[in-house]
């Protein structure tokens, strides 16, 4: 997992379905994948749309 999206990933995932992830949380993702692996911007774009969208669909894990 990535480093500086993991705070903001548990905190999605310890929410009850149905979740939302809003726009600014979708601009953290964003930002924390092109920190870590330095993508560009279209590539940051397409990657924080499929991960939001995997996420929003994820059971709650009650370990977090």
């Amino acid at each position: 997992m990535l480093q500086n999206t993991q705070p903001i990933i548990d905190g999605i995932l310890v929410t009850d379905p149905p979740r939302t992830i809003d726009a600014p949380t979708t601009a953290q993702i964003k930002q924390a994948i092109m920190d870590d692996l330095g993508y560009d911007d279209p590539t940051a774009d397409s990657i924080a749309s499929d991960l939001t969208t995997l996420l929003e669909t994820q059971e709650r894990n009650p370990q977090l």
